[in-house]
């Protein structure tokens, strides 16, 4: 599908989408967190392989959470569902990202518009409660990490 400037859109950042494959030096429309369209170049390699497509994005701040569980679950599933709900209705809550290995090792972004509203959801209460039984309950070790996102990089098949 092509629009009337010539660009081929290439999904939904959010969804996860890809309708098209970037051609060598063509235009590409990648849509925004925050469904902005960024024109970016999308470039094919000698392999025939596309190397990543970088979006400049307006900065955006992501909590990086790694963390050793302990085992078992003890309420640990509900409590992550609950949290994760309750920050999608906080403001400046842009996405979140999850994955744990067998051994326990896991790790979370949780990604938000600015440092503020990043520092709110620390601050929130379900949030501090859940912060408090992960200590004594779910976790063996964990560190936080806060980093500003300047640019992202998408690899599309």
């Amino acid at each position: 599908m092509e629009h009337s400037n010539g660009r081929v859109p290439c999904g939904d950042v959010n969804s996860g989408g890809r309708s098209a494959k970037p051609e060598y030096g063509s235009g590409v429309t990648i849509q925004r967190r925050a469904n902005e369209a960024t024109n970016i170049e999308g470039v094919r390699s000698r392999k025939n392989r596309y190397r990543p497509v970088v979006t400049i994005v307006d900065p955006y701040v992501a909590v990086i959470f790694t963390s050793t569980r302990t085992s078992g679950d003890d309420g640990y599933a509900a409590m992550a569902d609950r949290m994760e709900e309750l920050a999608a209705a906080h403001d400046g809550y842009r996405g979140i990202e999850s994955a744990r290995q067998d051994d326990g090792f896991g790790i979370t972004v949780s990604y938000w518009a600015n440092e503020t509203s990043a520092a709110a959801w620390k601050q929130e209460v379900e949030h501090l409660e859940a912060q408090r039984i992960g200590r004594a309950r779910w976790y063996r070790d964990y560190s936080v990490r806060i980093a500003t996102v300047t640019r992202e990089y998408h690899v599309a098949d």
